[in-house]
Formats: structure tokens, C-alpha cells, sequence
């Protein structure tokens, strides 16, 4: 009962509307919570060995007398032997949360939040369940658009007026246009608000 209050707290702290030990018709669920339109429902345990399959098992069966798209997760302070983790990868709709996934959430190391969204992208996208927290949380390659689009532009072929508009858009020290100017660069393809630079006004009267 600690455990649940003290997972719920860390939630609540963070700004994630959650409840400890909510007891209804259907059985106990440690910790529930809502978070970016999706309920959460979270089974801690606080075992010396690692947990088996059985717990994962009773959540499931918990996650389907509740509304569909509700995730699960399994909290465990000592970990997870295989047959647990196989299980979690076939099933889809549960995450693991292991002993430094709950000192990170405890301690704030990272929120709950942060926590939880990495955790279900993880499920969504690659399919794992399970992953180290280190894995978790690092972060995603930023974007470089301008480098992006000129490699896109390279390795598709692209020339002419496409080209030259994409260059100009990746550009710098480029400034909105004018809404005067605004008919004119339509005539010319440019969308409204993309640069009245001198230079590439010319590039876009010479596409062909």
C-alpha cells in the first residue's frame, strides 16, 4: 500500500492525475492515472525475486473488463524473469517498469510524464515493452531541416523551380513577405510569407 501511494505521488507531483489502491466491482488496482487522453493502469510490486508471468497475467485480465486503449503497467522493484517479458512483447498493451524506471520516477530524475510517454512510444512504435531506462529516455536524433530537405532535394533529383523554392526556404536571412507582395509570389508558386530577398525573387521568376 505504500509502494502504490508512493508511485501515485510521484505522478500527482509531476502533474498527472492519479490515484492509489482504487477499489472497484471488477478488483484492486494499485495506481490509475490519465495522461494525454489515455488511462494508465499500474500493478507495483515489491517482491525480492523477480516476478513471473502471473502478474502480468491478473493485469491483463484487468485490462480487458476495462474501456479499450487502456494501457497497463507492470511495476516491479526486483525485475522480471523471461517468461514475463516474452509475454509483454506478445501482448502489446503492457509496459515494464523496473527497479531504476521507478527510482527515476520517485527521485525525479525524470517525470512521470517523460516516463510514461517514452515507455508507450517505445510499445507503439518498436514494439518493446521492455526497455533499459538509459534506452528510454535518451534522446531522439534532433531534426536539422535545412540540412533535410537539401539532402532530400540531392537524393531525389529534384531541379528547376522545386529546387530553388526549397533552397530558399531552408535559407537564411530570409524575412516574411509583405502581403502587398503576396499575388505575386503566388503567381510565381512561392507560398505567401516566405522571403522577399532580392536575390531569391529572382530565382523565382526564372523557374521554369
Amino acid at each position: 500500500m505504500r509502494f502504490n501511494a508512493l508511485l501515485a505521488d510521484a505522478l500527482v507531483r509531476d502533474g498527472v492525475d492519479a490515484d492509489a489502491d482504487r477499489r472497484g466491482p471488477n478488483g484492486e488496482v494499485d495506481v490509475a492515472f490519465f495522461l494525454d487522453g489515455t488511462w494508465y493502469l499500474m500493478e507495483a510490486k515489491w517482491y525480492t525475486d523477480p516476478i513471473t508471468v502471473e502478474p502480468l497475467r491478473q493485469l491483463r485480465d484487468i485490462l480487458t473488463q476495462r474501456r479499450p486503449g487502456t494501457i497497463g503497467i507492470l511495476a516491479s522493484r526486483s525485475g522480471f524473469d523471461d517468461s514475463a517479458r516474452r509475454r509483454a512483447a506478445e501482448v502489446r498493451d503492457v509496459v515494464l517498469f523496473d527497479r531504476p524506471h521507478l527510482e527515476a520516477l520517485i527521485g525525479g530524475v525524470a517525470t512521470g510524464s517523460e516516463l510514461v510517454t517514452a515507455a508507450n512510444r517505445s510499445v507503439a512504435v518498436y514494439g518493446q515493452p521492455d526497455v533499459p531506462l538509459a534506452a528510454l529516455l535518451r534522446p531522439r536524433r534532433p531534426v536539422r531541416c535545412a540540412n533535410s530537405l537539401s539532402a532530400l532535394v540531392r537524393h531525389a533529383g529534384v531541379s528547376g523551380c522545386v529546387a530553388r523554392m526549397s533552397a530558399m526556404i531552408a535559407g537564411q536571412g530570409t524575412r516574411p513577405a509583405s502581403r502587398n507582395e503576396w499575388p505575386r509570389l503566388r503567381r510565381h508558386g512561392v507560398p505567401a510569407g516566405v522571403s522577399r530577398n532580392r536575390q531569391h525573387r529572382s530565382t523565382t521568376t526564372n523557374c521554369r
